[in-house]
């Protein structure tokens, strides 16, 4: 789940998050994130935790003067999302 390729995906997911979501709003974004992997939405323990998630990926990658910290963060919750295993087997 760490190779280049599911990277890749990753990355191409959270550009599909960012245009179908309004104003770059993290709740909106992990709201539409949750319903295009799992097709159900987050509950409220799962927002809060993304939510936390996004907020530390992104201090780092500021921290590390990266440029586009905010969607290296949304792309490592999207490769966080296709490792869970609701999103690969059905339940």
């Amino acid at each position: 789940m760490n190779g280049p390729q599911v990277r890749e995906w990753a990355e191409a997911f959270a550009r599909r998050v960012e245009a179908e979501t309004s104003g770059g709003e993290v709740p909106a974004q992990i709201k539409r994130a949750y319903l295009l992997a799992l097709s159900r939405s987050a509950t409220a323990k799962e927002q809060v935790s993304a939510a936390a998630f996004l907020a530390s990926q992104t201090s780092s990658y500021v921290a590390e003067k990266k440029p586009n910290a905010t969607h290296l963060a949304l792309a490592d919750f999207c490769q966080v999302l296709f490792g869970l295993n609701e999103f690969a087997y059905e339940n």
